[in-house]
């Protein structure tokens, strides 16, 4: 089997040499790094670098995007990675220049699809995966307080497969609910499965396993505050005969009290 993208993410500040008291928590399914904690961003000069990193054999390579956006209160960016650093230190990441810009932000982006196969009642299947990463946080000015919701992270990025957010959760906390649609190539995905759970210390804590109803919606109670992580998966058969995977995943922080 072809080793698969493990990737992360890392917000971080241009100004920033040493990640300091700001160093993301990594957060781990699976036995394997999945998404980094996303943080409040605040950007340094006007600029907010977003940083790459993955576990594996292979280094990141700029192609591993396909595509990589960014939304900031109504505005949206396709991106193109690029490298800072050098040597062993160098990591694929953006550079945003955001001036003066605040308030709710979301990243995303796909991976370029990779084939593998996989051993399924005694036969070998050629498996051809992507995966949809989405991660939402805010952007803070100067003096730090959060922005108000915004209707700009419940739109799609048009992803194949796509879990969005009907209202913003960030604001949320303990005893909210946060419905979402799960949307395959535009329409709602009726009967797929979605996994939600949270982080506690250095574990992540499965809550809630439901199936979309027929319009491809699932309401997801907040028992926890602090950071979630939401997943889907939908397979297809493709025309060549290869099974299309889909994975994806929503990654989000919900304010502390209430």
């Amino acid at each position: 089997m072809r080793w698969m993208p493990c990737l992360a993410l890392l917000l971080a500040t241009a100004a920033c040499s040493d990640a300091g008291d700001r160093s993301p928590t990594l957060l781990s399914a699976d036995g394997q790094l999945r998404v980094i904690a996303p943080y409040p961003a605040v950007p340094s000069d006007g600029v907010l670098w977003i940083l790459f990193s993955r576990e594996g054999r292979e280094p990141l390579d700029e192609a591993d995007f396909d595509p990589l956006v960014f939304r900031l209160a109504g505005e949206q960016w396709y991106l193109a990675p690029k490298l800072s650093g050098t040597g062993d230190e160098a990591r694929w990441g953006v550079e945003l220049e955001l001036g003066a810009r605040t308030g709710d932000a979301m990243l995303g982006f796909s991976t370029t699809a990779r084939e593998v196969t996989r051993e399924r009642d005694v036969r070998t299947r050629r498996v051809r995966v992507r995966r949809h990463f989405k991660s939402l946080f805010h952007v803070l000015g100067p003096g730090g307080d959060a922005p108000q919701p915004s209707a700009a992270l419940t739109a799609r990025f048009g992803f194949d497969l796509e879990i969005v957010p009907l209202s913003d959760p960030l604001p949320l906390g303990i005893g909210d609910e946060l419905p979402v649609s799960v949307r395959f190539r535009g329409p709602g995905l009726a009967g797929v499965e979605l996994g939600a759970g949270y982080r506690s210390g250095d574990e992540f804590v499965t809550v809630k396993v439901e199936r979309t109803d027929a319009s491809g919606t699932v309401v997801i109670p907040l028992s926890a505050s602090g950071l979630w992580r939401l997943t889907a998966v939908h397979e297809i058969e493709a025309d060549d005969g290869v099974v299309e995977r889909h994975e994806s995943e929503l990654v989000f922080r919900t304010r502390e009290k209430r």
